[in-house]
């Protein structure tokens, strides 16, 4: 079983990590919960780069960000004082045009390439790992919620509410605006492809009924109040939940998986 790569989760991060297994000569077995189905994805969301036999050059598009106010307006906003203007995307991705590739495309190509053959019904806990362990498996990646995961950890997050069916006037095709200023209670909008999405902040009134709760994560620290790392208690940690770290891009998991095969 040295040759099987253990994949917790079937979102874009693991199906983007069982690609990465794949092509460096590996089985990935992804475990997709009791079951399995495609992730939701919301709005502001693509591909930061391409990913090798997925995207073709022909899907690249540019995203063009707007920004509206203040970084200190934003961060305020969103996370209440608790994040410094600095570490948030509004500092992260410069006004402008940026290259994109489309996400939701992308992860209906891998869930009809694993869908059939490699995503099983099965929930993963940590009582499994010594099991997978003894049975030779040459590495656990996780991309699970970590707070379900790891039950036991200190887990920080920001609730937002997202409005997936409308986005912001002036926001134009292709195009993720930020909004740092107290007149628009939205902190962000996007028009991505056509997928649309207003998102504002818990604190925002008289939008709740178009909108889903969503817990942005922000932090996860053990007993010791040290910050979880990339590896944990015998399992690799990917995508935002899976890290439960702000700032952690859906493609990162397909590169991350491959540094990780490659240390084997």
């Amino acid at each position: 079983m040295r040759n099987n790569i253990i994949i917790v989760g079937c979102g874009p991060a693991g199906l983007l990590a069982a690609w990465a297994a794949q092509h460096q000569g590996y089985r990935p077995i992804i475990l997709g919960g009791a079951d399995p189905v495609m992730s939701k994805l919301h709005g502001a969301q693509y591909l930061h780069t391409p990913v090798h036999g997925l995207t073709e050059p022909e899907e690249a598009f540019g995203v063009k960000y707007v920004k509206h106010g203040t970084a200190l307006g934003y961060a305020q906003k969103i996370y209440h004082g608790a994040v410094a203007p600095e570490s948030t995307s509004w500092v992260k991705f410069a006004e402008g045009e940026h290259a994109a590739y489309p996400l939701h495309a992308v992860y209906s190509r891998l869930w009809q390439h694993f869908c059939d053959r490699e995503i099983y019904a099965i929930n993963f806990t940590m009582q499994l790992l010594p099991m997978f362990q003894r049975l030779g498996a040459g590495r656990v990646i996780s991309t699970m919620p970590l707070n379900r995961l790891m039950g036991w950890l200190h887990f920080t997050s920001e609730t937002v509410l997202i409005d997936d069916t409308h986005c912001l006037e002036g926001v134009g095709d292709d195009e993720i605006h930020y909004y740092g200023n107290q007149d628009v209670s939205a902190y962000r909008s996007s028009n991505i492809k056509g997928i649309k999405s207003i998102e504002y902040p818990a604190t925002a009134l008289g939008v709740y009924q178009e909108c889903q709760s969503v817990a942005k994560p922000l932090a996860a620290r053990d007993a010791g109040g040290r910050l979880v790392g990339a590896r944990h208690a015998g399992v690799d940690l990917l995508g935002r939940y899976g890290r439960w770290q702000k700032g952690v891009l859906v493609d990162d998991a397909y590169r991350q998986t491959l540094e990780i095969l490659r240390q084997l």
